[in-house]
């Protein structure tokens, strides 16, 4: 231990006496490791993280077969049965999914994220409050009879300044008045990681505060009626706490038993042989909850795992720039070695002291790189968030996040410093301390490892620059992408009908209403109404029957969109065939449809598909009857091709919408004070969530697309910066050496053009092993993120031979420098030096 303490003390006295090289290698370091901490933080809070709960490996999700906990949802009734039969140790509770609430906390009501629960639900997590309650078995006995919220302590910090007499303060939900009754625990935000609710309402008030969102439904669901009590509405998702391993199956079984009662009834009534078979294989299973609900970690697994290897690629970079200044520095102290060896010093002595020099420089830039960590976990969320607001996420580091960074520093020090600590102890003391010529003749000519560690930067600032270039292409692309509507002249205001409580009269009155008078301002070309928002991602889905037809793939479902008769008009989208809505198909005359191309390919078979009928249940005899075709849009999702699409007609279905959308002449930011003042002229009443312009829109969509574009390139014009400054050091350095070579040959007669060439040669040597080497690479690990990519192939032609120009141009012109000093000098004083 003593020696260890001697060698740190010698360390810090070597670095202060090179003050320059200390500053460089840190900095150096910290980019590398700060970018590979920052990464890591944020794959550690996505991906690796646990609930911040007591035991949260004793937690589960109830999915339905093989899909996904989000896919899975239940009805309350379900959940009341089901908690019925779980076994004793074991709790089951239920929420909605977190949604958005007009809400109002004093001020000017806002939109915000909330959500409803059942009354064990905390006590389920085994969290606590920070101040007052928490909902409890008291809250789920009677609907509407609960008017109580629990706030997050981030609401309560940010709304409330941490009044601590918040207890009681009201808070007005959807129109309704609550009353606080306790704040959650500081790092608290449910079973979803990336979703932050504002406030949890007991499940019994769904009812009371309108609650209408994320749920899935049968024939016999009646919406505007109080879901707790329906069976047909499904829209919870199910929490599992098991005390044990042993407690695992005894609940999957006796939550299974409990199903297939149901399930069994439930069969009988389907005359479909092929549907009834189908339905008896469905099961419930339990996945593990401990990690919460996985959207946001299927979202963004692949990306952060690529920007992690992509960082590490650049601490690489860095470590073989910091192992070539450090050969150098070896070289320089070689007398200094060899008198250390001449009086008595053991080569594993010397190794130990370069290498925990090495470490503690890796420290250094590890403390500096924090800031880098940090920046880096400030503005990725942001960036990847497709609104305004960041992902919420807990980036505290932890204990991991920690233990990484400090791997990384010893990792980064230990593998610079090997390579320059073997090669300084092999210095032969007597041969160095003569302090002989340092190189002459051919010998600088010589493959060296400083020029493959050379070659080794360039060959991964090629992988990082393919990659940069394929991925900012992708963004490219899906910016010039047609989406089949117009993209450039609509303006979308975010509406929530369904929060007014307004009747289908009203509604229709409303409608009306809205569309005539913002048709009427000045500089709108037309405006329609819509249950989705363009570009959003949203959109219901439901299985189509056709008698007799059967699907192209397999494909079942399609996209269901509710719009007014002059929606085809404001988006621009072209009619291909038959007729779009009129005003003579009202809720007294047969329902019609309009759908897509896609729609006709998936399931009319070749035929005709004006004329033809479909429905949505073969047991249902209702029936749509296909009155036109539109073109195919990437109308919900920009980054996905168009599904099969059917749309309804809101004059023949009166119900709640989302979406105002208004196609305008010019510029639609331009009239968008104007179009919100027109909308609450109508209805003061109306609750805006949003506006923006549909170019926006589909901007914000592409949210992860921008984000690994703009880190891919950060990353690239670094590691092209390390590589190229790798290159100049080392020619710089060879060209020193051989000086004195360099010398004679001038003398002797050799033209400076010569020597130029002679020393551009090896640069070029060098950069050329490091491009076979880079292109090796680059087609081994494109695949990995093929799916990442958008209208080019991942062998992109232009792209590998723009990163290859765009690399060779900048590596030429790092290494002309050392060459055009090599052929500047001066025979008479290189001989001297001789």
């Amino acid at each position: 231990m003593t020696g260890l303490m001697q060698d740190l003390k010698y360390a810090v006295r070597q670095l202060r006496k090179s003050p320059g090289f200390t500053a460089v290698a840190v900095l150096t370091l910290a980019l590398g490791i700060g970018a590979n901490t920052g990464i890591f933080t944020l794959v550690n809070a996505v991906l690796l993280k646990s609930l911040p709960v007591p035991n949260p490996e004793q937690l589960y999700l109830v999915t339905e077969n093989d899909w996904q906990p989000a896919n899975s949802r239940f009805s309350y009734p379900t959940f009341q049965d089901a908690r019925a039969v779980m076994p004793r140790g074991s709790k089951l509770a239920a929420a909605s999914w977190p949604a958005r609430f007009y809400a109002s906390f004093g001020g000017q009501p806002e939109m915000v994220t909330g959500q409803l629960v059942s009354g064990n639900y905390f006590e389920t997590l085994a969290t606590h409050s920070t101040i007052g309650r928490l909902l409890g078995e008291e809250d789920d006995r009677m609907i509407g009879g609960s008017p109580v919220a629990v706030i997050s302590y981030g609401c309560w910090e940010r709304r409330f300044g941490r009044d601590p007499n918040i207890v009681g303060r009201k808070l007005i939900v959807n129109g309704i008045p609550l009353q606080v009754v306790g704040v959650a625990a500081q790092d608290f935000f449910g079973a979803q990681v990336g979703a932050a609710p504002e406030f949890w309402l007991p499940a019994m008030m769904q009812s009371i505060v309108r609650y209408q969102q994320h749920y899935s439904q049968d024939e016999s669901a009646k919406l505007d009626e109080p879901w707790l009590t329906q069976q047909g509405v499904r829209w919870l998702q199910f929490v599992v706490r098991v005390k044990g391993p042993a407690g695992v199956q005894q609940t999957w079984a006796a939550l299974n038993h409990f199903f297939r009662i149901g399930l069994e009834q439930y069969a009988m009534q389907i005359k479909d042989p092929q549907e009834r078979q189908a339905a008896l294989r469905t099961q419930w299973r339990l996945s593990p909850g401990s990690r919460g609900l996985p959207n946001l970690r299927q979202h963004f697994s692949q990306p952060l795992l690529a920007l992690l290897a992509m960082a590490s690629m650049i601490l690489l970079i860095a470590c073989a720039n910091l192992a070539n200044l450090m050969l150098a520095r070896a070289t320089a102290r070689e007398r200094e070695i060899a008198v250390r060896l001449s009086i008595g010093a053991t080569r594993a002595r010397l190794i130990r002291q370069l290498i925990v020099e090495c470490i503690l420089l890796s420290f250094m830039g590890a403390a500096l790189g924090s800031a880098v960590a940090y920046w880096i976990t400030e503005v990725l969320p942001r960036w990847a968030s497709s609104s305004s607001h960041p992902i919420p996420l807990s980036l505290t580091p932890d204990a991991r996040v920690l233990f990484f960074s400090m791997a990384a520093a010893v990792f980064t020090g230990i593998a610079f410093a090997l390579a320059p600590a073997l090669q300084g102890s092999r210095i032969e003391p007597v041969q160095a301390l003569k302090n002989g010529p340092a190189v002459l003749g051919g010998t600088g000519a010589r493959w060296s490892l400083r020029q493959t560690l050379v070659a080794l930067q360039i060959a991964l600032s090629l992988m990082l620059l393919v990659g940069a270039g394929l991925f900012a292409r992708t963004l490219r692309n899906f910016t010039k992408l047609d989406p089949g509507f117009d993209r450039d002249h609509i303006l979308t205001i975010n509406l929530d009908t369904h929060l007014t409580g307004y009747s289908q009269l009203q509604l229709t009155g409303l409608y009306r209403r809205l569309i005539d008078r913002i048709e009427a301002v000045p500089g709108v070309r037309a405006a329609a109404l819509t249950t989705c928002e363009l570009a959003s991602g949203c959109g219901d889905a439901s299985d189509i029957y056709i008698p007799g037809v059967p699907h192209a793939n397999g494909e079942t479902d399609a996209h269901e969109q509710r719009v007014t008769n002059e929606f085809f008009a404001t988006t621009g989208l072209p009619l291909i065939e038959g007729r779009s809505f009129a005003d003579s198909d009202t809720e007294k005359s047969p329902p019609v449809v309009v759908v897509n191309q896609e729609f006709v390919r998936e399931f009319l078979n070749g035929k005709d598909p004006v004329g033809q009928y479909f429905g949505y249940d073969a047991e249902n005899p209702r029936r749509f009857q296909i009155v036109g075709v539109v073109r195919d849009s990437r109308i919900n999702d920009i980054r996905e091709s168009a599904p099969p699409t059917a749309y309804h007609s809101l004059s023949q279905d009166v119900i709640d919408v989302e979406s105002l959308n208004i196609r305008t002449f010019g510029d639609p930011a331009e009239l968008m004070a104007k179009i919100r003042d027109v909308v609450r002229s109508v209805d003061p009443d109306l609750p805006i969530a949003g506006t923006s312009t549909v170019a926006e829109l589909m901007s914000n969509s592409l949210s992860q697309q921008r984000l690994i574009a703009r880190l891919t390139s950060i990353f690239g014009a670094l590691a092209l910066a390390l590589a190229c400054l790798g290159l100049y050091g080392v020619m710089s350095y060879v060209v020193a050496r051989r000086t004195a070579e360099l010398g004679i040959r001038l003398a002797l007669g050799a033209s400076r053009a010569a020597v130029l060439w002679l020393v551009l040669n090896q640069v070029l040597f060098v950069i050329a092993i490091g491009l076979i080497a880079g292109l090796m690479l680059s087609f081994l690990s494109v695949r990995a993120v093929s799916s990442l990519l958008f209208g080019l192939s991942p062998y992109d032609p232009a792209t590998i031979l723009g990163a290859i120009g765009l690399l060779v141009t900048v590596s030429i012109a790092s290494g002309l420098k050392p060459a055009w000093h090599a052929a500047q000098v001066n025979p008479t004083q290189a001989l001297r030096m001789e």
